[in-house]
């Protein structure tokens, strides 16, 4: 089988961009034929012009959509499943499969469809005005600080919707948990056509002992939506307890002035620390109170033996089972954090007990084979939806073409 893997490149690294490099590593290591297709928002450069460049383009790109065209006439590409397509692929690349009878795959990490900044998070809260075809409220709003910015984001999801450019061109939306595929659906997207497939995990050795772990960590980006707030007030309330946080700062700066002395900020964490950091931690926190979608984090720490005390938001539910690999606890209620963290630090045994069953989980639920798995048999299922489309318009057609010369003769004869 050849696939074509899209993906557009923002300038803030995330999940999205790793579970795009590690589906295309997964796919080439298991003998699939992959082709790369990539762009980035750095191409469009900063300032005014760039951001016009990207309004435009990000609403319908001629000039991908005629590379798409060429891209799968020059490899013979079976499928294209893409990812991320703004702001320079858009959903002309979709049209552009759809002329070629070629299925696609979009992948949806996020609520990008019916949310245009596909965060459904404002001024500290989550939020889903834009549902439902109310996508001027970003503008009313001005979601993205700026009115320009907002109403680019706003037109470019409302135009997909209006055309249907999504609806009438992705052969099926794949998601990674059962939340975001009943959010999109209930939002009219999607509907009888998505597949959940559960993010991948790389299991590595098992030599962690979390009972020993000598703090409380967090790993991930490190803005308000994260819920870091909520983690640095529920550290001031046990103060003896370490927290350390893995992830860049350089867009939310005041937050490390809010946080008492047993808060450490790491900055940005290669892979290869991040992994001895997760050994070392004792319990991991997911502090989200955005609707997380499935956060890799949390895979990533069950898979080292890690317990999870995560909000019970979003698709974080569907991972961390409370009180089996880990804890929930109400999104920004400190106190109730602070009581969990408190329980895991005190009790070593509860944490190996958890650990060893998060491990478990994973390993049964989220490994890179059955994720393998899992994506064939949903491309499998795209190019046989794609056949059966493609055979019908055949069909219509020569109908169309046979019953023209009896159409003729009939009205020959009179007889209509």
């Amino acid at each position: 089988m050849k696939v074509i893997q899209v993906f557009n490149y923002r300038r803030d690294r995330g999940g999205e961009e790793f579970i795009f490099e590690n589906t295309v590593e997964i796919l080439r290591r298991e003998g699939t034929s992959v082709q790369v297709w990539t762009r980035s928002l750095d191409e469009l450069g900063r300032g005014f012009p760039g951001k016009v460049r990207a309004a435009v383009s990000g609403i319908y790109s001629l000039s991908s959509a005629r590379r798409m065209r060429r891209l799968i006439q020059k490899t013979g590409a079976d499928l294209v499943h893409a990812h991320n397509i703004y702001p320079q692929l858009s959903p002309s690349i979709f049209a552009a499969c759809r002329s070629l009878g070629v299925p696609v795959i979009w992948h949806r990490h996020d609520h990008r469809p019916v949310c245009p900044t596909g965060k459904c998070f404002l001024k500290g809260r989550t939020c889903k005005l834009c549902f439902g075809g109310k996508e001027y409220h970003c503008i009313l709003k001005n979601c993205r600080g700026n009115f320009a910015e907002s109403a680019a984001y706003a037109a470019r999801t409302y135009i997909a919707r209006k055309l249907q450019l999504f609806s009438k061109n992705v052969t099926l939306f794949v998601v990674p948990s059962d939340y975001l595929k009943s959010c999109l659906e209930n939002a009219g997207y999607g509907r009888g056509k998505t597949a959940v497939v559960h993010h991948p995990v790389r299991i590595p050795p098992a030599d962690e002992t979390p009972h020993a772990g000598t703090y409380a960590g967090y790993v991930g980006r490190v803005s308000p939506e994260k819920g870091v707030d909520t983690l640095i007030s529920a550290a001031a309330l046990s103060p003896d307890i370490p927290v350390r946080v893995a992830g860049d700062t350089s867009g939310w700066t005041e937050v490390l002035t809010k946080a008492p002395e047993s808060v450490s900020f790491l900055g940005s964490v290669q892979r290869a620390e991040l992994n001895r950091f997760y050994r070392r931690a004792r319990f991991v926190v997911v502090p989200s109170i955005c609707f997380d979608v499935f956060p890799t984090v949390v895979l990533e720490a069950l898979s080292h033996g890690i317990p999870v005390i995560g909000s019970r938001i979003g698709g974080i539910p569907e991972i961390v089972r409370d009180g089996v690999t880990g804890l929930l606890f109400d999104p920004g209620n400190v106190e109730d954090l602070a009581q969990k963290m408190r329980l895991l630090w005190e009790n070593p045994d509860l944490c190996r007990e958890m650990g060893r069953a998060g491990r478990r989980f994973v390993s049964e639920n989220h490994s890179e084979s059955m994720y393998y798995q899992d994506l064939m048999c949903v491309y499998e299922k795209a190019i046989e939806i794609e056949k059966n489309l493609s055979s019908s318009d055949d069909r219509d057609k020569r109908l169309q073409v046979d019953n023209e010369p009896h159409e003729r003769q009939a009205v020959k004869a009179g007889a209509v």
